[in-house]
C-alpha cells in the first residue's frame, strides 16, 4: 500500500499556521507529513544530520500525546503520524522542533491535526490491544534512547563532532598542531616511516635509537599531508632550539633534512661532527664546525690509513652544502697541499701525492 504524504509549509515567525491535517484514529504506518520550514517566505535550509521532532498535545486536555522523530530528506521534514499519535479521536495541536548539530533549537508555527474516529472494531482487535500498547511504549523508549545518545555519545568528525571528549585527543583527531603530549615515537623507529598526519614527540631516552633523525635530543614533530601520498615533516628540537624540515620527493620517500637558519650575524651554533670515509680507513683526531646563520666553517685533523691513495671522500658534514665550495688542506709531515671541495654532505679530497699514513689538516667554509 502506498503511504499518504501531506505537504504543508510552516513559517517559524508565525505563532500559528492555518494548515489543518485530517487523519483517522488508529491508522499506522500510512500517513506522513512532508513539512517545509520558511522564514518570511524564504525556505530554511536543513542539514540531513539535524534532528526533527514532531510534538503533539490534545487541545481539550492539554496533555502531550506524541513525541515522534522525523527525518530530513532533500530539505524537508518527513514525520510519520504514528498509531500512538492517532490513538484517540479529537483535535491535536502540533509543532516541529529542530535540534541542530551545533546545539541550536528552532520551533515551527503550530498547526492542527483533526483525528476522526473510525467504526468500532473493539471486538475484532481486543486481543491485539496489548500489542499496540507495547509498540507505543517501545516508540517512546526509542525516542528517549536517541535523546540520551545525542547528549552522551562522542560525535564523529563526519557528523560535525571532534571524535573526542578532551582537547588533546580532539586536536590529534582533527590533525591540528597540538600543545599536548601527543603520540610518542617508539624506540628504533625509522622516521621515514612517519607519514600519518598528526603531532608526535620523542624523549631523550629514545632519540639515539631513531633512524633518519637529524638531532640527538628531545623534539616535537608535525607530519602534514601536502597532497595524497606526499608529506611534510617539521621538527622542533628542544636542545639548541633548532628547527628542521623536509618533504617527500616521491610517495613515502623523504628528502634530506634541512635546518631553518637564523639571520643573526653571530655564531648561532658550533660543535663537533663525525667525518666518515666512503672507502678506506681514516682516524679522526678532531672535527669541529661553526655557523653564523649564513655560512658554515668546518675543520678536521685526521690520519689516513695505508689503503688511502690520492683520493678520499668524507661524509657526515653537519649541515648540507647549498653551493659547491673550495677549501684547503695540508699534510703535516710533508707540507704537501691537497684540494678540498665541499658538495652536498661530503668533502672531496684530492692530492697529487699519496696520502697513505699521512696526517692531514682540512678546512672549508661553505654556504647552506
Amino acid at each position: 500500500m502506498q503511504a499518504i504524504h501531506n505537504n504543508i509549509v510552516l513559517d517559524v515567525n508565525a505563532a500559528r499556521s492555518t494548515a489543518v491535517i485530517s487523519a483517522k484514529a488508529e491508522d499506522t504506518k500510512s500517513r506522513y507529513l512532508d513539512i517545509t520550514l520558511t522564514c518570511a517566505g524564504e525556505v530554511i535550509p536543513l542539514d540531513s544530520h539535524d534532528r526533527a521532532v514532531l510534538m503533539a498535545r490534545e487541545i481539550d486536555t492539554g496533555r502531550t500525546v506524541g513525541c515522534t522523530d522525523g527525518s530530513i530528506v532533500s530539505g524537508k521534514i518527513v514525520a510519520e503520524l504514528t498509531g500512538a499519535l492517532l490513538s484517540v479521536p479529537g483535535t491535536l495541536e502540533c509543532e516541529i522542533v529542530i535540534y541542530g548539530t551545533d546545539s541550536s533549537v528552532l520551533t515551527s508555527a503550530c498547526f492542527n491535526i483533526i483525528v476522526a474516529g473510525r467504526i468500532d472494531s473493539t471486538v475484532i482487535e481486543r486481543e491485539s490491544d496489548f500489542s499496540a500498547l507495547t509498540l507505543a511504549l517501545s516508540d517512546v523508549a526509542g525516542t528517549s534512547d536517541r535523546l540520551d545518545a545525542l547528549t552522551d555519545r562522542i560525535q564523529p568528525v563526519s557528523l560535525g563532532g571532534t571524535g573526542s571528549t578532551d582537547i588533546e585527543t580532539a586536536a590529534q583527531t582533527l590533525k591540528v598542531a597540538s600543545l599536548a603530549d601527543c603520540s610518542a615515537i617508539a624506540s628504533n623507529t625509522d622516521m621515514n616511516s612517519l607519514t600519518t598526519p598528526g603531532t608526535y614527540h620523542a624523549r631523550n631516552s629514545v632519540v639515539s635509537s631513531l633512524t633518519n633523525c637529524p638531532v640527538d635530543g628531545a623534539f616535537k614533530l608535525f607530519v602534514m599531508e601536502q597532497q595524497p601520498n606526499y608529506y611534510i615533516q617539521l621538527l622542533i628540537a628542544v636542545v639548541g632550539n633548532t628547527m628542521w624540515f623536509r618533504g617527500s620527493s616521491a610517495a613515502n620517500t623523504y628528502t634530506a633534512w634541512r635546518k631553518v637558519l637564523t639571520t643573526d650575524a653571530v655564531i648561532a651554533e658550533s660543535g663537533t661532527w663525525n667525518p666518515t670515509a666512503e672507502s678506506g680507513t681514516v682516524t679522526v683526531a678532531t672535527a669541529f664546525y661553526a655557523y653564523d646563520g649564513h655560512c658554515v666553517t668546518i675543520g678536521t685533523k685526521l690520519t689516513c690509513g695505508n689503503d688511502i691513495t690520492t683520493a678520499l671522500n668524507l661524509t657526515g658534514l653537519p649541515l648540507t652544502v647549498r653551493y659547491k665550495t673550495v677549501g684547503s688542506g695540508v699534510a703535516m709531515d710533508t707540507d704537501d697541499t691537497v684540494s678540498v671541495i665541499a658538495v652536498g654532505t661530503k668533502l672531496q679530497i684530492r692530492s697529487s701525492a699519496s696520502m697513505a699514513n699521512k696526517t692531514i689538516i682540512l678546512s672549508a667554509t661553505y654556504m647552506i
